[in-house]
């Protein structure tokens, strides 16, 4: 199953992931984590950090506000400091090194649960981080997975490219989390999330696809006909070298005549 999980700020999203990964895990992916001047996560919050749940790194700041963290400014890299959400500045090199590694492949196929949390408007200012989580969606059910993804939203961030294209996905399951409906929708998901995908990996519209090009090309330049790729056609109908370069094309969008 691939969730998003969307509220307003404070209602508890990454606690509703946190919680779920004690019941469900192991776990991969990340979640955030405020940063405040008092003890104990009390006072001012001066930014937030991304927590990897697997992976090769400890962790990395997302969010800093300068005022608060005059020194940081000093890592920026040029022209970093103007990529800003609100009164923060987006740490962009540290939270894609963090976050691109703890969701490589290798993490994920063996995690009962795949979380990202707070996909919010700092996505505008990395294209890295969007592809990789444009594939993880794409190719979910066309990989080995043992688990489940799961995908917190601020509401606020709904007119933003990336996550408005993540909810126009026909696929994926949209949850509007509230404080009333919190215990209510912990249940629900914790139990759902523990059955593992059944009937192995079902192969994606993409993949189907890709590999539907490659057997075309590779006939091609071979020389075979269409009778050699489709053998399951009832027709078995011959077609030239000429006219199966023109499908390729068409399927790739190359040659918008066909």
């Amino acid at each position: 199953m691939k969730i998003i999980i969307r509220g307003n700020y404070r209602v508890g999203k990454t606690t509703m992931v946190q919680e779920l990964l004690k019941e469900i895990g192991p776990g991969a992916g990340f979640y955030t984590e405020n940063r405040t001047d008092g003890f104990g996560g009390r006072g001012k919050k001066t930014g937030s950090d991304i927590v990897p749940l697997a992976g090769s790194f400890l962790g990395g700041a997302l969010l800093r506000s300068m005022d608060e963290h005059p020194d940081t400014m000093l890592s920026c890299r040029p022209g970093e400091f103007k990529q800003k959400v609100g009164k923060y500045t987006i740490m962009v090199d540290d939270f894609e090194k963090v976050a691109l590694d703890c969701l490589s492949n290798s993490f994920l196929r063996k995690a009962g649960l795949v979380v990202i949390d707070e996909i919010g408007p700092h996505l505008k200012y990395t294209e890295k981080f969007n592809d990789r989580l444009r594939r993880i969606f794409r190719d979910w059910e066309g990989e080995e997975r043992q688990g489940h993804l799961v995908v917190t939203m601020p509401i606020g961030s709904d007119f933003e490219p990336m996550p408005q294209e993540l909810l126009e996905m026909s696929d994926v399951e949209v949850i509007e989390l509230t404080v009333r409906n919190w215990d209510e929708v912990y249940e629900d998901l914790s139990k759902r999330l523990k059955v593992k995908p059944q009937g192995g990996a079902v192969m994606s519209k993409h993949l189907k696809m890709a590999g539907m090009l490659s057997k075309m090309e590779s006939a091609i330049k071979e020389g075979q006909g269409e009778k050699d790729i489709y053998q399951g056609d009832e027709q078995r109908e011959e077609k030239t070298k000429e006219e199966m370069q023109k499908n390729v094309l068409s399927i790739r969008g190359e040659d918008r005549r066909y």
